[in-house]
């Protein structure tokens, strides 16, 4: 994810889908490393959305890209090639 942060605008949309999709697993694994306590107020799915967004916001503004052009771009997947006939 620190390579993928620190890009060009052009590089940056291609890197939103390594730093979202990282910052997404990793807000999720803090959720359930959370507390059963504090479970019980904020589930899992909700750090994995907060933790998932703040790294695509963090993403976006260390590489220049506004956050609407770097969420796009990771919820769209560009620049992924998917293999072979697609």
């Amino acid at each position: 994810m620190a390579g993928s942060l620190i890009a060009t605008p052009t590089v940056g949309t291609a890197a939103a889908l390594p730093a979202g999709l990282s910052a997404t697993v990793f807000g999720y694994l803090v959720g359930n490393a959370l507390p059963g306590g504090v479970k019980k107020f904020i589930h899992p799915i909700v750090t994995c959305g907060l933790i998932g967004n703040l790294g695509v916001a963090a993403q976006g503004a260390l590489s220049g890209v506004a956050y609407d052009e770097s969420l796009r771009a990771y919820l769209t997947k560009v620049g992924v090639v998917y293999g072979c006939g697609v």
